[in-house]
């Protein structure tokens, strides 16, 4: 799946956070990068109100499995600024200046 520049839509996530990207090696790596590629999309696709809702809709069980999605689809150490499911679009925090 090809990313735009700035990766929009924006993964959200409970807390800011900062995640290494999950090694091939480990257990559960095709599945967890498969479940993120779809992931994408469908966060691009489709509004998600919450959590429980963005978790209940794309078969997700627990905030672990969540974080363990999202480092299957990074290539890189990256920043997570906590955010909702609706705010995939934009940065609220640039907002605040």
């Amino acid at each position: 799946m090809q990313k735009g520049r700035f990766e929009a839509p924006f993964m959200p996530v409970k807390t800011t956070m900062i995640l290494t990207p999950m090694k091939n090696t480990e257990d559960g790596f095709k599945v967890y990068q498969a479940k993120y590629n779809n992931l994408r999309k469908n966060l691009e696709n489709y509004k998600y109100d919450d959590f429980q809702t963005f978790y209940e809709n794309n078969n997700i069980h627990s905030d672990q499995e969540y974080v363990d999605i999202v480092r299957a689809g990074i290539n890189r150490p990256k920043v997570f600024p906590k955010r909702q499911p609706n705010e995939k679009w934009h940065n609220p925090s640039i907002y605040l200046c």
